[in-house]
């Protein structure tokens, strides 16, 4: 069941994020409390959007950003996107990127972007998808913005 995240899954999106991005293969360290800060603060963020892919109990994919209501078109920013390691490349992935850009597309929004390590995995997955690497983010040349059109702008 993929739904729109809620403060009180909080705990265990905060748990999810430390397991998935901490091992090596990332060059990360999260500790419980940086981890809950930092998504505690995106939360509150205007424009903040949030689903969780969440089966029974547990939570075990999550992606969540912003709109930024500066842009034209109307364009969502993807923060965090993660899922748990034992159920990666089960497709939780891909439903819960297809889930919002259909919530997106309601909302009007046209256009999705990310920064993403040039080199990480997830480079395939959003490609594979039909995001476009538009290169070097200019803070940060190892990280690159990934972009995709919902639909086409009028």
């Amino acid at each position: 069941m993929i739904r729109l995240f809620t403060n009180s899954d909080l705990p265990q999106v905060t748990k999810l994020l430390v397991r998935v991005f901490n091992p090596s293969a990332w060059n990360e360290v999260w500790t419980y409390e940086r981890a809950h800060n930092q998504i505690d603060k995106t939360c509150r963020s205007p424009g903040f959007i949030g689903f969780i892919t969440i089966p029974e109990d547990m939570v075990l994919a999550v992606l969540f950003g912003q709109l930024q209501t500066t842009h034209t078109p109307k364009t969502f920013h993807i923060k965090e996107f993660f899922v748990d390691p034992d159920c990666q490349r089960q497709g939780l992935g891909t439903a819960l990127l297809n889930h919002l850009e259909k919530y997106l597309d309601n909302l009007g929004v046209y256009h999705l972007t990310t920064a993403i390590s040039g080199k990480s995995p997830a480079m395939r997955f959003y490609l594979k998808r039909g995001f476009v690497d538009t290169g070097p983010v200019f803070y940060n040349p190892k990280n690159h913005t990934v972009e995709k059109n919902i639909k086409a702008y009028r």
